[in-house]
């Protein structure tokens, strides 16, 4: 399972994920970003996708907003899921971990 962090506050950087083995470039793809509990700190933003150089493989963009991970997100793992929607429907889901951390990792 992938697992991406980000200390609590920052915003405006680029997250790049790599799904692999499969195009869904001619997808739309929104992020989900939610505790174990319930609480949602990301709900449904967009995301940029496009193919990677061979075509084999989706190239996913996410650049944070301004208080989606700021000071009410807890310092805990969430559960992270970028969901692919293609003419009217949903054709599927990756799922992985987020975590929020107070300092900066060395």
């Amino acid at each position: 399972m992938i697992e991406v962090g980000i200390k609590r506050g920052n915003f405006g950087g680029t997250y790049r994920f790599i799904v692999k083995n499969v195009d869904y470039s001619a997808y739309t793809a929104k992020i989900y970003v939610q505790s174990s509990g319930g609480t949602m700190l990301v709900n449904g933003t967009d995301c940029t996708v496009s193919a990677t150089d061979n075509a084999q493989n989706t190239l996913v963009l996410y650049t944070p907003a301004s208080g989606q991970f700021g000071a009410a997100a807890s310092t805990v793992d969430y559960l992270a899921e970028i969901t692919f929607l293609g003419a009217g429907f949903r054709d599927s889901t990756e799922t992985f971990r987020w975590q929020v951390f107070d300092e900066l990792r060395g």
